[in-house]
């Protein structure tokens, strides 16, 4: 199992737009999403060889309640969440 997992500074910020957003809707809602992105994370955590590949080293967990895939690399044992993107949204474009 790797130890320890890391937003990039995007990631980061997805998460904080996606919480605030769900936060409008309703408060319970949003802690709904932050606990499902809690054991998303463990999830990935304990096996992160088994969730798709999409593009070089970049995987790609997907969320079963809500429309969001976590996208993430492994680096040195270390997991870097790259992104927390909606799926009806266009990807950034860097």
């Amino acid at each position: 199992m790797i130890n320890e997992v890391r937003f990039s500074t995007e990631a980061l910020n997805d998460f904080k737009e996606a919480m605030l957003w769900y936060a409008e809707i309703d408060a319970q809602l949003a802690g709904e999403f932050e606990s499902e992105i809690e054991i998303a994370l463990n999830l990935i955590q304990k096996d992160p060889l088994i969730f798709q590949v999409i593009e070089g080293n970049t995987r790609r967990m997907i969320l079963r309640r809500f429309p969001y895939g976590i996208f993430y690399l492994i680096d040195d044992g270390l997991i870097i969440v790259t992104a927390l993107m909606h799926h009806r949204r266009a990807p950034r474009i860097s």
